[in-house]
């Protein structure tokens, strides 16, 4: 690769920036031109960062329940200050 050729780190960082699907498009098409794997290289690496941006998006699953239910299966909501049918409460730490 010669220095006038952008690298994968340069593509990826330029190509992130570009909200707009077509436009992100455009830019990979005229940026890769004909090298298909590293087409491929900067595009697994945008899938990497999207996947990873909403990783915190939703809590996990059963999450809830396992913060406002005691080891016993009774309901801790009112201990720490909260209401487990909002699923609202204060970060408490408690020991069981």
């Amino acid at each position: 690769m010669t220095s006038d050729q952008p690298n994968v780190a340069s593509i990826f960082n330029a190509a992130r920036k570009l909200t707009v699907a077509d436009e992100r498009a455009a830019f990979l098409a005229k940026s890769c031109g004909a090298d298909i794997a590293l087409l491929k290289r900067v595009e697994k690496l945008l899938a990497a960062l999207t996947e990873e941006s909403q990783y915190l998006e939703q809590p996990a699953p059963g999450l809830q329940a396992t913060i406002l239910t005691g080891p016993d299966g009774s309901d801790r909501a009112a201990e720490v200050g909260g209401d487990a049918e909002a699923g609202c409460g204060q970060s408490v730490s408690v020991g069981w």
